[in-house]
């Protein structure tokens, strides 16, 4: 079966992110992104709350033993790329305030903010169990709040209000200000669509 356009375009993303990521000095890039040198071409970098290695001479990126799913290569390779090292602000912000959040907005919450709103909807506890086993920190904030470490240096928080009469569920995904400085926008939804694929795969 030949490629698609989608997957071309998802390959070359791939190769030209490890050809660049191959010209960078490596020890600054993990000063940057919080990740770790593993020798000589490697580095070793948190996602989740699981490790991703990658190898740069193999051009793979392995999580956990098996190899990572392509839009998930690039996604750690952009940020490694991008990292700046600023530490986190403490100030949160909506998708919408990240540079071009309004253009990427539909697609934003077509394929993130209508499939947890659903399932915070119809099964709370289950998105808790989901949300606590790949590592979410609970937070007092609305009906419902976890606050993901997705990298060293990017984090999540999803916040749920349950609506009442008049008033229907809405939920909050919120980012620290800084995110700009280690994802792009486009890189922002492949993110939270991580987010909540991996909390699936673990509600077996």
């Amino acid at each position: 079966m030949s490629e698609t356009n989608y997957e071309k375009a998802l390959n070359q993303a791939l190769e030209e992110a490890l050809a660049s990521l191959r010209e960078k000095d490596l020890k600054e890039t993990a000063f940057r992104s919080g990740a770790s040198c593993e020798g000589d071409g490697r580095l070793k970098i948190s996602l989740l709350n699981r490790a991703a290695d990658v190898d740069l001479h193999q051009g793979r990126i392995m999580i956990h033993g098996s190899p990572a799913d392509i839009r998930v290569s690039v996604l750690i390779l952009h940020y490694l790329l991008r990292a700046s090292g600023s530490p986190l602000t403490g100030q949160m912000i909506g998708f919408k305030e990240i540079p071009q959040g309004a253009l990427y907005f539909q697609p934003f919450r077509n394929r993130v903010y209508l499939p947890v709103l659903r399932i915070l909807e119809k099964d709370q506890a289950g998105f808790e169990a989901c949300a606590e086993k790949i590592g979410g920190e609970r937070l007092q904030a609305g009906d419902l709040c976890f606050r993901f470490k997705v990298f060293p240096y990017v984090t999540a928080q999803y916040v749920w209000h349950q609506g009442e009469e008049g008033i229907p569920p809405d939920l909050n995904i919120l980012f620290d200000a800084s995110i700009p400085e280690y994802l792009s926008t486009e890189d922002v939804v492949v993110m939270c669509e991580e987010i909540n694929r991996t909390m699936k795969s673990v509600n077996l």
